[in-house]
């Protein structure tokens, strides 16, 4: 295990803090995502583990990863449709495009 210098501990909250101070961006599963995938998607350097084994996310470099400030591709919202190829309950249904440019809705799945 390597040690790197931890910025200030003003810097680093925990998951959920770190969401509670972002309500509008920032969802527990998306947070979750990132730290889960961290080593792959440029987001490890943003990311230490204290004595307890808690994960403490640096604001500033976690915001400016996830707005895209550092040019890599942002997480993807997950599918809508089940498993069985059936669309949810309360999902929205897929638009398809019509021939002039126009979205229209496609036809329901029974």
């Amino acid at each position: 295990m390597t040690c790197r210098n931890a910025p200030p501990t003003d810097e680093l909250f925990p998951r959920r803090m770190l969401v509670e101070r972002h309500p509008t961006m920032l969802t527990e599963p998306r947070v979750q995502w990132a730290l889960r995938n961290r080593k792959h998607n440029g987001l490890a350097d943003a990311v230490y583990e204290s004595r307890g084994g808690e994960l403490l996310i640096q604001e500033a470099a976690f915001l400016r990863w996830f707005l895209d400030l550092d040019g890599r591709a942002k997480p993807r919202a997950s599918r809508r449709k089940s498993r069985k190829g059936k669309f949810r309950e309360g999902a929205q249904q897929p638009l398809l495009r019509a021939a002039h440019g126009k979205a229209t809705l496609a036809p329901a799945r029974v």
